[in-house]
């Protein structure tokens, strides 16, 4: 069968956050974005948000332009494409 459809399916890059204390049920999804580009920028402003830094802080930023990162040793985000 032919698909006649002229719509192209794009991929979506879904934020999930979870605790590595918590059952792998209780991950929760903290967005979806249509670039992975505007995945990382909204973990970027939710971390600093959830982190303020001062200009002492601001040499120990982590490079928030990630598709895995742990936070504070048990919170973690994930950028997964669908």
């Amino acid at each position: 069968m032919k698909n006649t459809s002229s719509s192209k399916s794009k991929a979506q890059f879904v934020v999930l956050v979870g605790s590595f204390d918590d059952s792998p049920e209780d991950v929760s999804v903290a967005g979806i974005f249509p670039t992975l580009k505007a995945a990382q920028k909204f973990v970027r402003e939710e971390y600093l948000a959830n982190h303020p830094m001062d200009d002492e802080d601001e040499e120990m930023n982590p490079d928030l332009d990630f598709t895995d990162f742990v936070d504070d040793g048990q919170t973690f985000w994930k950028i997964v494409t669908v």
